[in-house]
């Protein structure tokens, strides 16, 4: 059974995802076909906060995002200074 503070970072953790994702410029289906998952559905449902990923999983995602795992697992605050920080950083 899944407890709310559980459910709670499952949703923070999919958001987190998605703003990369959607950052990146990748639609669910490009997503899911660069981590290897097994269709968009998945992950859909690990946006939403339903799925608690393994961490072959997230290591999978964060390689198709280019960004190191530990980032999909930080607090939203530090998830969106990081993004801002890394925008910077790249040629134009």
């Amino acid at each position: 059974m899944v407890g709310n503070s559980q459910k709670a970072r499952l949703r923070a953790f999919g958001a987190a995802l998605k703003r990369l994702r959607v950052a990146r410029g990748y639609s669910q289906e490009t997503m899911a076909e660069l981590a290897e998952l097994t269709d968009d559905r998945f992950l859909r449902r690990i946006e939403r906060g339903e799925v608690n990923v393994r961490f072959s999983t997230i290591c999978k995602m964060a390689d198709a995002l280019a960004v190191e795992p530990s980032l999909l697992l930080r607090r939203p605050r530090a998830l969106i200074r990081s993004q801002r920080a890394q925008s910077r950083k790249r040629p134009r």
